[in-house]
């Protein structure tokens, strides 16, 4: 029994697949290395991550496979589920192995795995495309807060890049502590510890508090409907939204 460890990155991980699929074994479990603390039962086989390598299995897996199928993988990723890693595994060697069919598969076991995750994962994206919110910080970067289930922000920044051309934006996973820093042409994912002090321009507060008064103002009192409300907005999702900042949250 073999435990294969890597550095906690979506390369690092593909990095493990080319190894474990080259040399044809496949792992009893799959950890981060922060995560794991240890296995009397298990040899452990750490793997250093190859940029190179990493793009070998994802460029196969797409023409291969499909670009469809890869999607999948990587979305399933983002869930952060324990044991996604090793299903994620089960259901990429189901595909190359045994040149299954893994978008008409629904039988086997981490096929259903991946695509359950991913569809979760996809859904969070979906709304939080609409949802995030940007405030004008000092320097005039916008600055998007907010706390998903799960880890999506590279799947925001794209659309993000796209919508707000030529801004200067950062979204901040506050549960992971990351942000996601975009400099008008690029972006790329730091730790939170690294930005810098975040104050919002004086333009910013007048618009919050504006927008609070707009959105009281247009309130109905006689069809207020909190439950309804609830099904739209899930109180999960509330944290930073302005319009909800000074209502009390529901558990």
């Amino acid at each position: 029994m073999k435990t294969y460890l890597y550095d906690g990155s979506f390369t690092g991980f593909m990095t493990l697949i080319y190894w474990t699929f080259k040399d044809k074994l496949r792992p009893a479990k799959i950890f981060k290395k922060a995560d794991y603390s240890g296995d009397l039962f298990s040899e452990t086989v750490g793997i250093e991550t190859d940029g190179e390598l990493a793009d070998k299995v994802i460029k196969s897996a797409k023409d291969k496979l499909s670009a469809r199928v890869f999607r999948k993988a990587y979305y399933a990723y983002l869930s952060e589920f324990p044991g996604i890693e090793l299903a994620i595994f089960d259901y990429l060697y189901l595909g190359f192995a045994y040149k299954a069919n893994l978008q008409k598969n629904w039988t086997d076991c981490s096929v259903l795995e991946v695509k359950k995750a991913a569809r979760k994962v996809s859904r969070e994206r979906h709304r939080y495309k609409g949802l995030l919110r940007f405030r004008e910080l000092d320097d005039g970067i916008l600055y998007g807060p907010y706390k998903p289930d799960y880890n999506i922000s590279s799947l925001l920044a794209p659309h993000f890049a796209a919508r707000l051309t030529g801004e200067q934006w950062i979204i901040h996973d506050t549960g992971r502590n990351l942000a996601t820093i975009y400099n008008g042409k690029s972006w790329l994912e730091i730790s939170d510890d690294l930005l810098p002090g975040l104050e919002f321009s004086e333009e910013e507060t007048d618009y919050q508090k504006i927008w609070q008064e707009f959105f009281r103002s247009i309130a109905i009192d006689e069809r207020y409907n909190p439950e309804l409300q609830a099904n739209f907005i899930p109180y999960k999702y509330r944290d930073y939204l302005l319009e909800f900042e000074n209502q009390v949250r529901r558990q």
